[in-house]
C-alpha cells in the first residue's frame, strides 16, 4: 500500500514544475541578514566607503576593515548616533521593498542558520540575529568590543558577498596571558583569511593602520597571538568544501516556497529538489549545500533512511554495536542494521567518500527491499525484465548487478551514453535525489 510521502509526493509534482531555478551566492552578490534595518545600515556604510566601486577583493576587504578601525572606537560612549534611527525608520518600506525585490528576483542571497551546522553554533555568534544586533549597534554608536567590531564587519563583508565567519577564542597578550577575544574568517576565492580588526585597532595610531592581522593565511602565525577550538574552524572548513555555506539564494516567490534547501543546482535537477523537499526527503545532512557537489557514503545513508522512514512513517532502529571506528552517524547505523550499507572494511566506513554509480543503485534497491521485505537481501527477489543491457556491464561488480538493472529496467536509472552506465563513476547529489525522486514515482511500495 502506498504510504502518507507517496501520497504526498503526487500531490507536488505539478506545484513543482513552476518554481525558478535556485543558485549559489557568488562574491560580490549580496548576503543579507534578514532584517531590514541591520541590512540598510551595512548599505549606507558601504556606500559611504564607496566599497563596491573597488576593484580587487583585497582592496575591498581593506577598505571597509580600515573604515571600521578609523571611525569606531573601544572605550567610547554611547551618548552620540552616527546613523538617525529615526530617519532610518522613515525609509522602512523602500528598504524593505529593496530587499524583497533582490531577494525573490535571485540577485541577493540570505544568511540562513541550518541543520548541518547548527551543533557548531552554540556559542550563538554566527547567527543572523547576533551578528544584526551587534553589527546595528556598531553602525549606530561606533563603540563596542572585539564581538561588535567582528560582526560590524562581518555583516559589511556579507553585504559585498564574502562567506566569511565570526571564531572565538582568546588573544595572546605579550605577558603570555590571555583574553577572551573573537575576530572573524573570511572566504576568498575558496581560500580562508584570517582578520583580526579590534587588535588591529589597538595598533591604529597616527592615522596609520597597521595590518599586523589582516588577511593572513597561516594557521601557525595566527596561533602564535590567538588561541581557538581547531575542530570549530577545521569542520567550517570542511563544511565549505563540501559546499555547504550559511547562505542560500532565494531567487523564489516565498507565496509558494519560503526557501530552498539547497545552495546551488543544475537547471535540470530543480523540479526533483522541489519535489524532495515538498516531501521531506532531503535529510538534514544535505539540506543548503551545493548539490552538484558529488555526494558521500555518510549522505547518501541519511538519504536512503530518510526515504525507508518516510514510506513506512517509523522510525527505523540503530545497530546495537557500532562496528566502525570511523564513523558515529545515527542514519548509517540506521542503514547498516536494515541492511541497506555495508563497511568499506571490518571496522571502517568511510563516511566521507564518494559513492559511485553502482553503489547508489545498490543501497537504493537494497532500501527497496528493507521496505517491502523488512530487511536487505541480495537482490535476487528484483525483477530486471525489461532492462537494457549495459556495453560496459562486465564491469559492474557482482553484488551490484541485480540492482542495476532493476533500476534501469523501471526507468529509474539510465547510463551515460554510449550504451554505457559507468559503474565506477561518482553520483552527484542532485542526482542522488533525482533517482530516489524518480523511484518513489515508479515503484508500487
Amino acid at each position: 500500500m502506498r504510504k502518507r510521502l507517496i501520497s504526498l509526493l503526487m500531490a507536488v509534482m505539478l506545484f513543482c514544475s513552476v518554481l525558478p531555478t535556485a543558485h549559489a551566492a557568488t562574491a560580490g552578490v549580496p548576503i543579507y541578514l534578514g532584517y531590514w534595518d541591520g541590512d540598510a545600515m551595512a548599505e549606507i556604510i558601504l556606500d559611504e566607503i564607496g566599497a563596491r566601486q573597488i576593484s580587487g577583493d583585497y582592496e575591498r576587504i581593506q577598505a571597509v576593515y580600515d573604515w571600521i578601525i578609523k571611525n569606531c572606537s573601544r572605550t567610547g560612549s554611547w551618548d552620540k548616533e552616527y546613523i538617525d534611527y529615526n530617519a532610518l525608520m522613515a525609509q522602512q518600506q523602500n528598504w524593505s521593498d529593496r530587499f524583497y525585490t533582490e531577494l525573490s528576483q535571485g540577485r541577493a542571497a540570505m544568511m540562513t542558520s541550518f541543520n548541518a551546522l547548527d551543533s557548531w553554533w552554540d556559542n550563538g555568534y554566527n547567527t543572523p540575529y547576533t551578528i544584526g544586533y551587534y553589527a546595528a549597534q556598531m553602525a549606530v554608536y561606533r563603540t563596542g568590543d572585539c564581538l561588535y567590531y567582528a560582526s560590524l564587519l562581518s555583516l559589511l563583508l556579507m553585504h559585498l558577498g564574502y562567506e566569511n565567519y565570526i571564531i572565538p577564542g582568546d588573544f595572546i597578550n605579550r605577558d603570555g596571558s590571555a583574553v577572551m577575544h573573537k575576530w572573524n574568517m573570511v572566504y576568498v576565492n575558496g581560500t580562508p583569511y584570517w582578520l583580526d580588526v579590534r587588535m588591529d585597532h589597538a595598533g591604529y595610531s597616527g592615522g596609520k593602520v597597521p595590518h599586523t592581522y589582516f588577511m593572513q593565511t597561516s594557521d601557525a602565525e595566527w596561533a602564535k597571538r590567538h588561541t581557538w577550538d581547531h575542530s570549530y574552524t577545521d569542520a567550517i572548513r570542511a563544511q565549505h568544501n563540501m559546499g555547504r555555506h550559511p547562505y542560500i539564494y532565494m531567487g523564489i516567490d516565498n507565496t509558494q516556497l519560503a526557501a530552498s534547501q539547497w545552495s546551488k543546482c543544475s537547471a535540470w535537477a530543480q523540479n526533483y529538489l522541489s519535489t524532495a523537499q515538498q516531501i521531506g526527503l532531503i535529510p538534514d545532512i544535505l539540506k543548503h549545500t551545493d548539490m552538484t557537489q558529488n555526494i558521500t557514503r555518510e549522505e547518501f545513508a541519511a538519504l536512503a533512511v530518510t526515504l525507508y522512514e518516510g514510506v513506512i512513517e517509523k522510525t527505523a532502529a540503530k545497530a546495537n554495536d557500532n562496528p566502525f571506528t570511523d564513523c558515529t552517524s545515527a542514519d548509517v547505523l540506521k542503514a547498516y542494521n536494515l541492511g541497506i550499507v555495508n563497511g568499506t572494511s571490518a571496522t571502517t566506513f568511510e563516511p566521507s567518500g564518494y559513492l559511485t554509480r553502482e553503489q547508489g543503485a545498490t543501497m537504493l534497491g537494497r532500501t527497496y527491499e528493507a521496505i517491502c521485505y523488512g530487511k536487505a537481501g541480495n537482490g535476487s527477489k528484483l525483477s530486471t525484465a525489461g532492462s537494457t543491457p549495459f556495453a560496459d556491464g562486465s564491469s559492474i561488480s557482482s553484488y551490484a548487478v541485480p540492482y542495476v538493472y532493476f533500476m534501469n529496467a523501471n526507468g529509474i536509472i539510465d547510463g551515460i551514453g554510449n550504451g554505457r552506465f559507468d559503474p565506477w563513476g561518482k553520483l552527484s547529489r542532485e542526482a542522488a535525489i533525482k533517482i530516489t525522486v524518480t523511484m518513489l514515482t515508479n515503484l508500487e511500495f
